[in-house]
């Protein structure tokens, strides 16, 4: 037996290298911890492997009651160093949701390297060993025996193996991100062009909604560090993607109250988002620099099944407190690939398409565009021309060499907003005050046949996108016409890429350029709360009842507001069969927050 443990120790050994290599190689960080410990346990070992053996040299046929402390001592050493690896690991997922493998390896392969020191020691200092003769339990060939001790030789060994790969990788596969999958639905509802219907359904949540966007078949919803795709019909769950503890990094620009977890392709199909490494990976861009960076990693899911398409490491630009900083790293999607870091890939087999060199950033200077792509187009570079405008360089998918500048994009936070393929162009140098004539412009289109063939849709003038309101249209902003103290820009018009027609705010029936408003009335006895939307021509509407706290809530908020100005705290999104309605309340609410869907 002890033949057979010493020999599938060996091969766990082996194994076990091998495997710690290829984590070492894929895990988002590699920590010094187990390293350490494992260089330091492999000598220590084989001093006390050393002293066994001379011990029983000196001992003699005698008392040997002394042998045993050589194989204690490493059993305890075995023991401590796969529970300081193993620890290694589960404090890192306990503080970023990352199960490190790379850890609990190299502490296997420190109790597999203990297991082969005892067995051995074992052997070389058994009573009845036959030193040095043909039957010597302590070499390693092949013992001249029946074939039943063979057997259980080997059965042992490989029983051996078998325990120590599983106690190495049963914790890694346990830990994986928590996944629900569904199957494509048969058919996609449509997309609602207006606010108008009758409460579907309520969702009662009891974590903070941190992002709510359109699927390729319903809403998606980021909730602390689970992502969930809902069925538009009744707002059950049809899957959902969660990496406990993980923390979702914030994509949307600096101006945008709301967070944005996640990003989807034109179509919708493909979404992505970005998760933070532990703080272990903040490291400096060189001794002397200022400079630091910190890894992510960006993965990509199917909407329509919550199948993870692929998933990139990417180092980003961060503070020295570790926080990271959007835009020093492209991440983009079309209708079928991303662009992650300089690597374009193929969504529908997961593979490489083209990569390009490196292309430096600064946290000063973050001209990478994150974001949704043209159908596509990807987005090299957003270079800064101006305050109000950046020059885009867009370079087909297909084609990684031709490449087309669109200049004077129209920004906002010095971020383009770019919405099913079409972004703001302006026509002419913008000014502060008065913003320039802007037109919608296709990305696609420019990138196919450059900025002198393509026709843009005209939306008067503009100052710029506003980045709150735009989701499934184009929204150009304004100056109010009156004059105020401390000025907020307007809606003046919308832009629906679905029709490719542009119209006033005024006369607009989108459902992004919703108007809200609350009442409070007495009925039956009791308080009624209600939240109306409406389109601003008129021409659609629907109300909702509310709870006595998202009333409150929103009229603390709104109560100083103004003609034209901003309702703050209601989040409206249309997605695929449903307008969904959510409130976004105090983390200290005593109550559960609720999402509303209108159909």
């Amino acid at each position: 037996m002890l033949r057979g443990i010493r020999a599938g120790a060996l091969l766990a050994i082996v194994a076990l290298v091998v495997l710690a290599v290829r984590f070492l190689a894929q895990d988002i960080i590699v920590t010094n911890e187990p390293l350490v410990t494992a260089v330091l346990f492999v000598p220590v070992t084989l001093v006390m492997w050393g002293f066994g053996v001379t011990i029983s040299w000196d001992l003699g046929p005698g008392p040997r009651g002394n042998l045993a402390t050589a194989p204690v001592i490493i059993a305890v050493l075995s023991i401590a160093a796969m529970a300081l690896c193993t620890g290694c690991s589960v404090r890192v997922a306990a503080d970023s949701g990352f199960f490190l493998g790379h850890p609990v390896i190299i502490g296997v392969v420190c109790l597999c390297s203990g297991a082969l020191a005892i067995s051995d020691l074992l052997l070389r200092t058994h009573p009845s060993r036959d030193s040095g003769g043909p039957r010597d339990t302590a070499h390693w060939r092949p013992l001249p025996t029946d074939a039943t001790s063979h057997t259980a030789t080997a059965l042992t060994g490989l029983l051996s193996v078998v325990l120590a790969l599983a106690v190495a990788l049963v914790p890694t596969w346990v830990a994986r991100p928590i996944q629900q999958l569904a199957p494509k639905p048969p058919e996609i509802p449509a997309m609602p062009a207006t606010v108008a219907g009758d409460l579907a359904w309520t969702l009662d949540l009891d974590e903070d909604v941190d992002t709510i966007t359109a699927g390729a078949a319903g809403p998606i919803l980021a909730d602390g560090s689970r992502i969930l795709g809902l069925d538009p019909a009744d707002g059950s769950t049809r899957w959902t993607y969660h990496r406990p503890n993980a923390q979702l990094l914030n994509l949307s620009a600096s101006n945008v109250r709301t967070p944005t977890r996640i990003i989807t392709g034109p179509d919708h199909h493909y979404a992505s988002f970005v998760t933070l490494a532990p703080e272990d990976s903040l490291r400096r861009q060189g001794s002397s620099s200022r400079q630091w960076t910190r890894a992510t990693l960006v993965t990509v899911l199917d909407t329509l099944t919550g199948r993870v398409v692929t998933e990139r490491a990417l180092a980003m630009d961060a503070t020295a407190e570790g926080k990271p900083i959007p835009g020093t790293q492209p991440i983009q999607l079309t209708d079928t690939a991303a662009l992650i870091g300089t690597e374009a890939i193929d969504l529908a087999t997961g593979t490489t398409l083209w990569a390009l060199p490196e292309q430096k950033t600064t946290s000063s200077d973050p001209s990478a565009y994150v974001g949704p792509a043209g159908h596509s187009t990807f987005v090299l570079r957003s270079e800064p021309g101006s305050d109000m405008a950046t020059d885009l360089v867009l370079v087909p998918q297909d084609d990684p060499d031709r490449r087309t500048h669109l200049s004077t994009v129209a920004t906002s936070a010095n971020r383009p907003l770019i919405i099913d393929g079409w972004t703001i162009h302006y026509t002419d140098e913008p000014t502060y005050a008065e913003g320039s004539p802007a037109a919608a412009i296709s990305i696609d289109e420019v990138a196919a046949a450059g900025t002198a063939g393509v026709q843009g849709i005209d939306l008067g003038q503009t100052i710029g996108p506003d980045l709150a309101l735009s989701h499934t249209s184009l929204i150009a902003s304004m100056w109010p016409s009156e004059d105020r103290i401390d000025p907020q820009e307007q809606p003046a018009a919308v832009f629906d890429p679905a029709t490719r027609t542009a119209t006033p705010i005024e006369l607009s029936s989108a459902v992004d350029a919703t108007t809200f408003d609350i009442t409070k009335d007495y009925e039956d006895s009791a308080y009624v709360y209600r939240l109306h939307l409406a389109a601003p021509n008129g021409s659609a509407s629907s109300t909702t009842e509310i709870t006595m706290e998202e009333y409150n809530c929103l009229e603390r908020m709104n109560r100083r507001n103004t003609v034209g100005e901003r309702f703050e705290g209601v989040v409206l999104a249309a997605v695929p069969g449903a307008v969904l309605v959510y409130v976004n309340l105090p983390s200290s609410r005593p109550t559960p927050n609720r999402l509303y869907a209108l159909r």
